[in-house]
């Protein structure tokens, strides 16, 4: 058995929170006129597209940048990441292909440059199964939705957590879902 906070200790070590701050960086420097484009397009601060979206492929991507393209006054609009994530839910909903772990992180991207971050947990693909291995398949059932997707407030997740910021909440859970079946 594996405690819960060794885990977060871990995570908070590890090359994945240095990366995250790297690619965070790098959306905050780019010239606005760049960031749709690097974002929708899922590029990395060394120039590859980021593991999520390479399933989706640079197509898809692509299809997604164009109708951007056409909402990027309401991008710049919103003051809020769930402003953003509206936005780009909106796109995703019909692009075939394209679907909320791209909505997500194209917010998030974008997010970064406009100093806009999450305030709830996003709940979709392996965070999904973090958090049914961390606390069970009722309390994942019973999440609530916006907009047909599931998130997670915070102070409904165990203590250890709530020192992380919630998109950073959410890559823990991605990243740790198998070893948080055999967390106590």
């Amino acid at each position: 058995m594996t405690n819960l906070k060794m885990m977060v200790d871990e995570y908070l070590k590890s090359n994945h929170i240095s990366w995250r701050f790297k690619v965070i960086e790098f959306y905050k420097g780019l010239p606005t006129e760049e960031i749709l484009k690097k974002a929708c397009l899922a590029k990395t601060h060394i120039g590859k597209m980021d593991s999520h979206q390479r399933r989706v492929g640079k197509e898809k991507c692509k299809e997604g940048l164009r109708i951007m393209m056409t909402k990027e006054s309401e991008v710049w609009k919103a003051k809020t990441f769930e402003g953003l994530k509206q936005v780009t839910d909106s796109i995703a909903s019909v692009t075939h292909g394209l679907g909320p772990l791209w909505s997500y992180d194209t917010a998030l991207r974008i997010g970064f440059k406009m100093n806009v971050f999450p305030d709830r947990v996003y709940v979709q693909s392996g965070v999904s199964d973090g958090i049914k291995n961390l606390l069970g398949k009722d309390f994942y059932k019973n999440l609530p939705r916006n907009r047909g997707h599931k998130y997670c407030l915070r102070e409904n997740l165990p203590k250890e957590l709530h020192g992380m910021e919630p998109a950073l909440i959410e890559n823990f859970l991605c990243i740790y879902k198998t070893q948080l079946i055999m967390y106590d």
